[in-house]
């Protein structure tokens, strides 16, 4: 969770990283990955790292207001 209502998701087949409001539950935004993302870990509310296994690399994002 970014937020209160905020979740963000990685999305393997399709190499995205989304970002949900898990109360209208509709797709806020979503960002276009080099390769599938694996694994996320939120830093605070407003970056986010983004394992990136298939290209060897950690990518850190920024999260607000969207990816």
């Amino acid at each position: 969770m970014v937020s209160n209502n905020r979740l963000i998701i990685t999305d393997n087949n399709n190499n995205k990283v989304k970002l949900v409001d898990t109360h209208t539950n509709k797709l806020l935004s979503e960002l276009k990955l080099s390769s599938s993302p694996w694994d996320i870990t939120v830093f605070n509310k407003t970056q986010a790292a983004v394992t990136l296994p298939g290209s060897n690399k950690i990518l850190i994002i920024k999260v607000s207001p969207s990816l």
